[in-house]
């Protein structure tokens, strides 16, 4: 027993003097990466993260229903011709909100892709819904396939896309193409060296960022242009 509880103590004593160094580190060199990256942390988020928030603001401020499937919920999102069994990309969902709108019943969810035919495109999505049976909404989910109700995209070069629906993507465009720069901390940068072989495009060396603030502002257009659908 005292063999074992030298051994916890000595745990403890070590943790509690690398937590110190740490702290003395970051005193004595302002400079260094470990600052440098939390005030980038601070300043910038991927897009993967900025749909996350995205999602979290909507929940957070509007209180919606939540509804956590028993199982995930896999929409076909991506097919290759030539092999489908085992390029198929998904995207997953682990649950849904139901949020009452001005103009009735919305489900949103916040999707993540799988299948490395799909993650080297696409990261993730946010996806709108109207419900009549919530009941339902498993299913309506699974009929939204190769993007069918997707309000936005994160590609996986950090820019954001819009689905080809007529009924969200020239609202979201008019919402917000005049002010994405001013929430873009980085744009994304190419490679104009290397080409990719699937589109011979010059590949991403840089993915784009965004300022954190920008979540607060795609919440709010997303409920403003569901609203806006009579």
């Amino acid at each position: 027993m005292t063999h074992r509880c030298s051994k916890k103590n000595a745990f403890k004593n070590l943790v509690e003097n690398l937590c110190l160094s740490s702290i003395k580190y970051a005193i004595k060199y302002p400079n260094s990466f470990k600052l440098s990256r939390l005030k980038k942390i601070m300043t910038e988020i991927d897009v993967r993260k900025l749909l996350e928030n995205t999602y979290s603001t909507l929940v957070r401020e509007r209180k919606p229903r939540d509804m956590t499937f028993p199982e995930e919920v896999q929409v076909v999102a991506y097919e290759d011709d030539f092999d489908r069994d085992t390029l198929t990309g998904y995207l997953v969902y682990r649950s849904a909100g139901l949020f009452q709108l001005k103009n009735g019943l919305w489900t949103i969810a916040h999707g993540r892709s799988r299948g490395r035919c799909l993650t080297g495109k696409v990261y993730s999505n946010i996806l709108a819904q109207e419900i009549e049976d919530p009941e339902k909404l498993a299913q309506e989910i699974r009929s939204s396939t190769y993007f069918k109700n997707s309000l936005v995209l994160a590609k996986s070069d950090g820019e954001l896309i819009f689905n080809k629906d007529p009924r969200f993507r020239k609202t979201m465009l008019e919402k917000l193409v005049p002010e994405v720069d001013r929430f873009t901390a980085r744009k994304m940068q190419q490679d104009k060296k290397v080409f990719s072989i699937s589109d011979g495009q010059p590949v991403c060396a840089a993915e784009q960022t965004y300022r954190p603030e920008f979540a607060k502002f795609l919440a709010d257009s997303i409920v403003e242009v569901l609203e806006s659908k009579s």
